[in-house]
């Protein structure tokens, strides 16, 4: 199950299995969601320990989608060039790591889209169904977001799928 916000004005909906396997294999739908996946490490050398996820990603999506791993020193210069003040005034600030990691996550979709999906959570079928489950089901809306629903307050940065230039 995924929650899904599909415009900051709009209200928030589920997506359920049925939702998938009736619209993944739909040609109709408006593609908005850049083919494309992020992750993030310190550098680009997969720690042994999550090969196994990071390699169901790019299997599961080979050829549909572009991939895409962004390094501290990437990542860092990214949001140096897209949004300068942020990164002077906060971003350079944070404490610790994941605090830049985490905002990072937001400024990559903001300007470029796609999906970010952190390196140890798998694949267990391709990102193209749930998306296109996604632009099917709100054909007129600009822009599209969604993320795994969780119990607690606010949003799970683990896995996120996103327009360029959402709210």
């Amino acid at each position: 199950m995924i929650f899904f916000a599909l415009e900051y004005r709009s209200p928030p909906r589920m997506i359920y299995e049925t939702d998938v396997l009736r619209y993944a294999n739909a040609t109709f739908a408006r593609r908005r969601i850049p083919r494309v996946i992020h992750q993030t490490y310190r550098t680009h050398t997969v720690p042994s320990i999550w090969n196994a996820t990071v390699q169901s990603v790019i299997e599961k999506n080979l050829g549909e989608f572009k991939y895409r791993r962004w390094s501290h020193a990437e990542m860092d210069a990214f949001v140096k060039e897209h949004e300068p003040q942020f990164y002077r005034k906060t971003y350079i600030t944070y404490r610790y790591d994941m605090q830049r990691i985490d905002s990072f996550r937001y400024v990559l979709l903001f300007y470029l889209g796609g999906i970010y999906i952190d390196m140890d959570n798998g694949c267990n079928r391709p990102f193209r169904d749930v998306i296109v489950t996604l632009e099917s089901l709100e054909p007129n809306a600009t822009h599209l977001a969604a993320f795994p629903q969780r119990d607690s307050f606010g949003v799970e940065s683990d896995f996120l799928i996103s327009t360029a230039g959402h709210p």
